[in-house]
This record gives C-alpha cells, sequence and structure tokens, in this order.
C-alpha cells in the first residue's frame, strides 16, 4: 500500500490543475496518442505512489514534471525492448 499524501486534498488539487501540463508533456515526447495517454496514467499512478515524498509548501509542476521525464524513459525503453529486428539474410 502507497503512503498517503501529507495534505491529500492539496496534492489531489495539484495534480488535477496540472495534468493538462503533463499531459502535454508526455504528447511532446512520445509520437503515438495511445503510448502518450499511457504514459500519462502511469505518470499520475507513480505521482500517487510517491505522494508522501512531494512537499505541499514547495512546486508542484516541476516535481511532476521530473516523474513524468523517467516514466516516458521507462516507457521507451520498454517500447525498445519489444521490437523484434530481423536481418534480412
Amino acid at each position: 500500500m502507497s503512503p498517503t499524501p501529507r495534505d491529500p486534498a492539496r496534492f489531489i488539487a495539484a495534480l488535477t490543475r496540472h495534468q493538462p501540463a503533463l499531459e502535454a508533456f508526455c504528447h511532446t515526447q512520445l509520437a503515438q496518442r495511445q503510448d502518450a495517454r499511457e504514459a500519462l496514467q502511469a505518470t499520475c499512478v507513480k505521482l500517487w505512489e510517491k505522494s508522501a515524498d512531494w512537499d505541499p509548501d514547495t512546486e508542484f509542476l516541476p516535481w511532476a514534471f521530473a516523474v513524468a521525464r523517467f516514466t516516458v524513459l521507462s516507457h521507451l525503453r520498454d517500447r525498445m525492448r519489444d521490437r523484434l529486428v530481423f536481418d534480412e539474410d
């Protein structure tokens, strides 16, 4: 079970307010709309899991962008693993 945020209402308000920016970030990093949606969803889950780490007295968006960045990189890494390349020979 994930730890509870220090101030759950404030965390949810910040996440809701900044979700369009996080969505735009994911869309700029990933070419496919479905990949961006998956990355956004994974980012929101990861943010909730790490919500106890966020200090409500600091800016939410820079912290959330850092989490989104690592989520997108993980998504790209996983997509590269799934790709099969056959040699023509």
